[in-house]
C-alpha cells in the first residue's frame, strides 16, 4: 500500500487517461438514457497542486500544466471543460481532478457512479468529497473482488475504469482474471484498462495473453515520451485497452494521440501506436 497518487496527479499519464475517458463520457451523454460510471481504483478524487507531494515530484508541470499552454485541439475540449471548475481567479489550475471528478462533470440526473478505493485513508477522503452525491455509491473493497460483484449495474449502459497502482507483480495477471469474470457477467460494458509502460513492460500491443481475453473490436494503444534505453527511467509511457469502445473512438484517437504526444513530449521522444483487435 505504498502508492499514493498525490505524488503523480496531473502527470502526462493522467492527461492521456483523462482525455480519452472524457471522450468516452461525452459520447455516452449523447443518448438521453442514463449510464453508470464504475471506478475500481478511484483514489481520493481531488489533488491540491500546492501540496508538498506535488511540489516534490513536479510531475504536473510536465503533464497538465504543459498541456494547458496550448489548448487548441478540439478533441481536448471535453477534458478541458472538466478541468474548468478547478481554475482560480487568476486562471491558474489550483487542483487536479482525479477520475471520479472527471466523471462527475459529465453526470446528469439519470446517471450514477460506483466508486471503489481500498486504501483506508484515501477511501475516507473520497467518501467525504462525495458525501452529498445521492447517485454515487462508495465502496471499500479489493478491486478484483469488487468489480465482478457489482456487475451488471443499473442502468446497464456503463463505463468501467480499471486503473490499478501496479504495486503487485501479479497485477497484470489479476486484471486479466478480473476481466474474464466481469465480461461473463456484463459483456456489453465499455471497459477502459490503464497500464504503465516501464523498462520491463514496454508495450501493451505485444501482450498476447491479454489479447486472448479481449473480445473483438477492442482498441489498444501505447503512448511513450521516452526513447530507449529505458532502464532506470521508471514509467516511460502509458497504455490503454478499451473494450466495446464508442464506434467513433478509434478515429478520434488517431487525431488525439499524436497531438498529445507533440505537446507532452516536446523533444519528440517516444511514440504513439494504436491497434484494433480482430
Amino acid at each position: 500500500m505504498n502508492y499514493q497518487h498525490a505524488y503523480h496527479a496531473g502527470n502526462f499519464a493522467d492527461v492521456v487517461k483523462h482525455a480519452v475517458l472524457s471522450l468516452v463520457l461525452e459520447y455516452f451523454t449523447k443518448k438521453d438514457s442514463g449510464f453508470c460510471y464504475i471506478d475500481t481504483h478511484a483514489g481520493e478524487g481531488l489533488y491540491d497542486l500546492s501540496r508538498t507531494e506535488m511540489k516534490k515530484t513536479k510531475e504536473s508541470q510536465q503533464g497538465v500544466l504543459r498541456l494547458l499552454e496550448n489548448r487548441s485541439l478540439p478533441l481536448l475540449q471535453p477534458y478541458l471543460d472538466a478541468l474548468k471548475p478547478y481554475f482560480n481567479e487568476d486562471n491558474r489550475l489550483w487542483s487536479y481532478p482525479g477520475s471520479p471528478f472527471i466523471a462527475q462533470h459529465f453526470m446528469r440526473e439519470q446517471d450514477s457512479m460506483i466508486l471503489n478505493e481500498y486504501h483506508p485513508d484515501v477511501h475516507d477522503q473520497l467518501k467525504y468529497y462525495f458525501r452529498k452525491n445521492k447517485n454515487t455509491a462508495i465502496h471499500h473493497r479489493d478491486a478484483h473482488e469488487f468489480l465482478p460483484a457489482v456487475l451488471p449495474p443499473e442502468p446497464k449502459r456503463a463505463i468501467i475504469l480499471i486503473d490499478p497502482p501496479f504495486e503487485k507483480t501479479s497485477e497484470r495477471r489479476d486484471i486479466q482474471t478480473t476481466l474474464e469474470k466481469s465480461l461473463k457477467r456484463f459483456p456489453t460494458g465499455c471497459y477502459l484498462v490503464w497500464y504503465p509502460l516501464t523498462d520491463e513492460h514496454r508495450s501493451l500491443l505485444l501482450n498476447k495473453s491479454l489479447k486472448k481475453v479481449l473480445p473483438s473490436e477492442s482498441l489498444l494503444f501505447d503512448f511513450s515520451i521516452q526513447n530507449p534505453p529505458y532502464e532506470g527511467k521508471g514509467m516511460v509511457g502509458c497504455a490503454m485497452a478499451i473494450i466495446n469502445p464508442p464506434y467513433i473512438l478509434a478515429d478520434q484517437l488517431k487525431t488525439l494521440l499524436p497531438s498529445l504526444w507533440k505537446q507532452l513530449s516536446p523533444e519528440l521522444e517516444g511514440h504513439w501506436r494504436i491497434e484494433k483487435t480482430i
